[in-house]
Formats: C-alpha cells, sequence, structure tokens
C-alpha cells in the first residue's frame, strides 16, 4: 500500500515538473517569437527622407523651357543660370554640389546662398525654404514682383504674398501648386507639361 502511495506521489511530481518545463518552453519560445517579428519589422521598414533630393530635382526640372519659358532678352544673353536658396536646408548642398554638372542649353548652372535682396541680382530661379524667416521672405517677394525670376517656396500663404510655386509635402511626396497670375506678374509662361503636374491656385 505504501508503494503505491508513493508510486502515485512521483508520478504526481513528475506531472507538474513536466506542465512546468512546458510552461517555460512556451514562454521562452513567445518571447523568441515577438522578439524576431520585431526586429524584422522595424528593418523591413526603413524611413529615407527623400525630401531634399526631390525639391533640388524638380528646381532642376523648372530650367527645361518646356516647362517655364523665361523672356527671349533673358536666353539671349548667355549668361550662367543661377539657382539661388533663402534659407537653411539640406537641399541647398545638393544643388550646389550637382549645379556644376549642368547646363541649360549652353549656359552653365551656378547656385548661389542669398542672404540680402542684391544676391537675388542675375538669379532665374530663387527657392524660399520653409526655415527662412517669414518676414525676410515677405519682404523679398515684394520687392521681386515684376522681376523675370521664378520664386518657389514651401511656406503657408506663399503664393498669396507674390510666389509662383509652392511645395507642399505629404507622405514624403512633394506636390506643386502654382500661382499663373504671379507668373504672368513676372514675365514667365508656365509650360502645360509643369501645369498638368500641379494644382493651379490663381
Amino acid at each position: 500500500m505504501s508503494h503505491l502511495k508513493t508510486d502515485n506521489q512521483n508520478q504526481q511530481r513528475s506531472a507538474r515538473r513536466n506542465r512546468y518545463a512546458l510552461r517555460l518552453l512556451i514562454g521562452m519560445f513567445c518571447v523568441f517569437w515577438v522578439a524576431t517579428f520585431t526586429s524584422g519589422a522595424t528593418a523591413q521598414v526603413p524611413v529615407i527622407n527623400r525630401e531634399p533630393t526631390l525639391k533640388a530635382a524638380y528646381l532642376f526640372h523648372f530650367t527645361n523651357p518646356r516647362y517655364v519659358d523665361w523672356p527671349e532678352l533673358q536666353v539671349a544673353l548667355n549668361p550662367p543660370f543661377v539657382i539661388g536658396t533663402v534659407g537653411d536646408d539640406p537641399v541647398n548642398p545638393i544643388l550646389q554640389v550637382k549645379s556644376a554638372k549642368r547646363m541649360v542649353g549652353n549656359r552653365a548652372i551656378q547656385y548661389k546662398k542669398i542672404t540680402k535682396l542684391n544676391d537675388c541680382q542675375g538669379c532665374q530661379i530663387i527657392f524660399f525654404s520653409g526655415s527662412a524667416n517669414p518676414i525676410k521672405t515677405g519682404q523679398l517677394l515684394q520687392a521681386l514682383q515684376g522681376q523675370p525670376i521664378l520664386l518657389v517656396g514651401e511656406q503657408p500663404g506663399f503664393l498669396n504674398a507674390g510666389g509662383t510655386i509652392n511645395y507642399t509635402v505629404k507622405n514624403n511626396r512633394i506636390k506643386l501648386q502654382i500661382s499663373i497670375k504671379n507668373s504672368k506678374t513676372n514675365g514667365l509662361k508656365i509650360g502645360s507639361e509643369l501645369a498638368k503636374l500641379a494644382d493651379i491656385v490663381n
């Protein structure tokens, strides 16, 4: 009788050990699975900031006569085609490096950092960064009205202040807003191919 009792106790202890070992094994597997899934998901979704590259690409595209037409007098003189920027932005070093390798017809492209109104002289395109002082941006836009310069920005109210093209960014994508009215004020003609890519505001 005592032998049977001892065997039953041993079996119960063995069963408890087996259940404990099983729970421990399942717990370790769950931890391993969660860690693997989480690290895998993180590795598969890298976040790349493409905005500076896209901004620069658009600015270079705007130099194409199919997209924007400058007055013939400006083109006939064959000076360098100058792209200026106002404010600090990651797009600046991209423009500085790539401008040296590009041409607009027979005209070399040059990059210029603008800090005051006099720096705008000779520019065909000026990009106003979102980091630029809004008051300074407004003053420059007002002073440049009627000049054959494509004014590109990314600030709220940019077109209302006299800008020509405004960038809006959503989900790492850039959309264009264009003021035909302001482009005509500055003697520029927006090509139909560019107009198809943008929202025409006025």
